[in-house]
């Protein structure tokens, strides 16, 4: 496995396609573009695998791929932000309740 991710990498990933033992790639928040490799190992990596590069593509997406994933973190955080706060107001109220009994 080779884990690049967070590295301020940039440039083309072209010379990776020649990797022949290659099992695992991460090459996630990198500054990396152009087109992904279409090799079979290239076609099976996965969104989280590439997200964070803006200007990354695979050959037969015309919009940015690696764009589209790239606010499934963000998502995530207001997801658990918001249930975080749920919480806190059930709890409140539990607490308010069991107090006027």
């Amino acid at each position: 496995m080779l884990d690049f991710s967070h590295n301020h990498l940039s440039g083309n990933i072209d010379v990776l396609s020649s990797l022949q033992s290659l099992v695992n790639l991460n090459i996630s928040y990198n500054n990396l573009s152009g087109q992904v490799p279409n090799t079979t190992f290239f076609r099976h990596l996965t969104p989280e695998d590439i997200v964070g590069n803006e200007d990354l593509h695979f050959s037969n997406d015309t919009s940015n791929t690696a764009h589209h994933h790239h606010d499934i973190p963000h998502i995530m955080n207001l997801i658990t932000l918001i249930l975080i706060c749920i919480a806190v107001v059930l709890i409140l109220f539990l607490v308010k309740l069991s107090l006027n009994m």
